[in-house]
């Protein structure tokens, strides 16, 4: 079997089977609870603008190991709007073509994979060393993200722009390349109910090598309905759908992939005495299929069944405590060729965090678990670091 064809099976499984929503990511708050999506947060506004509304005059910054974002919020009485930073390109839609394993457990949340692109036959010629010993940057990876807000009323909307680029010379060689993400999502409230449609288009070239694009639609929905004093009946539904394409230049066959993931939750939250909690089980499937000339493979992916609790709690006037843990049983399947696979796994997953308050200004830790179960000379002696995700939320 070709090796770039078993390359961008491998990419396939990476884009498809996964069951992160994407309004699950680039949180700090949202790790700490394990990713559960029932309790509120500041980051829903990526897949619900409207949310935009809740959060006037509000700054805030995330930071989850290498990938970082921002966002401003400001309005009047009847609108909000604002504008952010990302340097994760599609982070916020990128959740639907996560890593495997679904849960992405061990860390709260996955951290945001690139939109499904096939990557070139081979990588940009790295000029020489000596001639330019720089190093550059990966120009079709994740690159810097622009986003905007608006929202009034019940309807908001979010539009993102993302460039990238680079130009080496050494000698004779010459490399040029260049990438562009482009996103928007619209979201409307609804009652107790949010609606959020996205979609996100990406494209990159390295002139005479290769031509990548992408394609990403998705729709999300999340309600709530009240059953007795201090207690709901949360539910959650949302599905997606992600294209690529890859065509090098020459003979080079050219590289199509596809998937779909639909998932859904429900469950009690309830809030009583400053404290929340939130359960809920959930199912799901994914499938996703690549063709390379003559070479075809698909997979699939089933989530039955799988359960997410979650609670926080404050501890005094300026401290809060929260954690979650969840667990996911999937299927999977897979065909190349005369080729079958199947198999199926359990993974567990949980995750702690803290909160801070200074008057106006709130720090959320995700709580590292190297921290927890080795800690700074508790347990086994080693150091640990104490957050793996860091947000800060300043009002004004």
């Amino acid at each position: 079997m070709p090796r770039t064809f078993t390359f961008s099976l491998c990419l396939t499984a990476v884009m498809v089977l996964c069951f992160t929503p994407a309004f699950a990511q680039d949180s700090a708050r949202r790790a700490g609870l394990n990713g559960n999506v029932l309790i509120k947060d500041y980051s829903d506004i990526s897949v619900f603008p409207q949310d935009a509304t809740k959060y006037k005059r509000t700054v805030r910054v995330n930071t989850d190991g290498a990938n970082h974002s921002g966002t401003f919020i400001s309005g009047t009485k009847d609108a909000a709007w604002g504008v952010g930073f990302s340097n994760s390109g599609l982070g916020w839609l990128a959740g639907l073509a996560g890593a495997p394993g679904g849960d992405a457990g061990d860390g709260g949340e996955a951290p945001p994979a690139a939109p499904p692109e096939a990557p070139p036959e081979a990588p940009p010629e790295a000029p020489p060393e000596g001639e330019m010993a720089h190093e550059h940057e990966n120009p079709l990876g994740p690159h810097q993200m622009i986003d905007v807000y608006y929202a009034r009323g019940n309807w908001g909307l979010h539009l993102g722009v993302g460039l990238g680029g680079m130009t080496a010379e050494a000698g004779e060689n010459k490399t040029e390349a260049s990438a562009m993400d482009i996103a928007a999502n619209f979201g409307m409230n609804m009652g107790a109910n949010d609606l959020g449609v996205a979609i996100g288009l990406s494209g990159s070239e390295v002139v005479d090598q290769v031509k990548n694009s992408g394609l990403t639609a998705a729709v999300f929905f999340r309600g709530y309905k009240p059953q007795s004093e201090g207690v709901e009946l949360g539910y959650f539904a949302w599905g997606a759908f992600a294209s690529a394409a890859s065509e090098p230049e020459g003979d080079a066959d050219k590289t199509e992939m596809s998937g779909l993931t639909v998932q859904a939750g429900a469950g009690p939250v309830i809030e009583k005495g400053g404290s929340t909690v939130a359960i809920y089980g959930e199912v799901g499937f994914s499938q996703g299929s690549t063709k390379q000339g003559d070479n075809e493979a698909s997979g699939s992916e089933i989530l039955v069944p799988g359960v997410k609790a979650g609670y926080e709690t404050s501890l005094n006037d300026w401290t809060q405590f929260r954690a979650g843990v969840g667990y996911q049983f999937m299927m999977t399947s897979g065909e190349m060729g005369e080729a079958k696979m199947s198999g199926m796994a359990g993974d567990a997953s949980w995750g702690v965090g803290l909160s801070a308050k200074w008057n106006t200004l709130v720090f959320d830790l995700d709580v590292e678990k190297s921290f927890l179960t080795r800690g700074p000379h508790m347990v086994s002696g080693a150091q640990g670091n104490l957050a793996s995700n860091v947000s800060a939320t300043y009002s004004f």
